[in-house]
């Protein structure tokens, strides 16, 4: 398990490295750009989509049962 997990962290240091290359960034700016604006962006955004569902879903609900 301990080798999985340590294939799996080389494997996405090398993927954010030549992504950074690709992109013309260094590997700390790819860094900051997805675990501080794009992953929290998009937990937020998916976050607000749940709660306007589950809203949708309540006031659907209570309709159908009136």
């Amino acid at each position: 398990m301990k080798e999985l997990v340590n294939n799996l962290h080389w494997y996405f240091t090398d993927f954010c490295v030549n992504t950074a290359n690709l992109l013309g960034i260094t590997y700390v700016e790819f860094n900051f750009w997805l675990f501080v604006v794009l992953f929290p962006s998009i937990v937020t955004i998916l976050i607000l989509l749940n709660a306007f569902r589950n809203k949708i879903a309540f006031f659907s609900k209570n309709a159908i049962q009136k």
